[in-house]
């Protein structure tokens, strides 16, 4: 037991380091968090749902065509939520090759900037979204193949937003907390 802890302990390891020898300031080790459990939630009902659409598609020649609206749904939701995770895990896309020219004071700031941009960005979808979910509740929008009204699905996107937002600043704050 002892061999495989220590083992997993060594991957683990060298899996934080990159090619320069330096740990890998992008492997953070934060604990399960409520966007993981969803995230795998999602992606379950999803896998589920496409297969038994496949099982249907294959022994009856018909197809189950609400899957697609419930599964491009489950895939704006699963984008969201896993983009929430990365921002939790300091994990989001960056150009690394940039980044890693500057100073490490410069990378703080630029961080920060960074983060900001990404809170201004989802106050914007937040207020867009909204006003689109308000709009498809106004004039009682319906989904194309299980005229469901639309809003179910699109007051999702202004309350994904403001995760969004408030994992962001989230991080800001611990960005100064680290700092100070």
């Amino acid at each position: 037991m002892n061999i495989i802890v220590e083992k997993q302990r060594t991957a683990d390891s060298v899996a934080n380091v990159n090619d320069d020898g330096d740990e890998d300031e992008h492997a953070n080790s934060k604990p399960i968090i409520l966007e993981d459990v969803a995230g795998v939630a999602i992606l379950a009902a999803l896998a589920i749902i496409t297969f038994i659409n496949v099982l249907v598609r294959y022994f009856s020649s018909a197809s189950f065509a609400f899957t697609e609206e419930v599964s491009g749904a489950l895939l704006v939701l699963l984008t969201f939520i896993g983009s929430s995770a990365a921002l939790v895990r300091n994990a989001h896309l960056r150009i690394e090759y940039l980044v890693n020219k500057l100073s490490p004071n410069g990378r703080i700031h630029g961080h920060r900037v960074t983060q900001i941009m990404i809170a201004l960005f989802f106050v914007a979808v937040c207020v867009l979204g909204a006003i689109t979910a308000f709009n498809d509740y106004r004039y009682e929008v319906t989904t194309p193949a299980l005229y469901l009204p639309q809003w179910i699905y699109t007051v999702w996107l202004p309350l994904l937003s403001a995760l969004m937002v408030f994992r962001t600043c989230q991080s800001i704050v611990e960005s100064f907390r680290e700092r100070n």
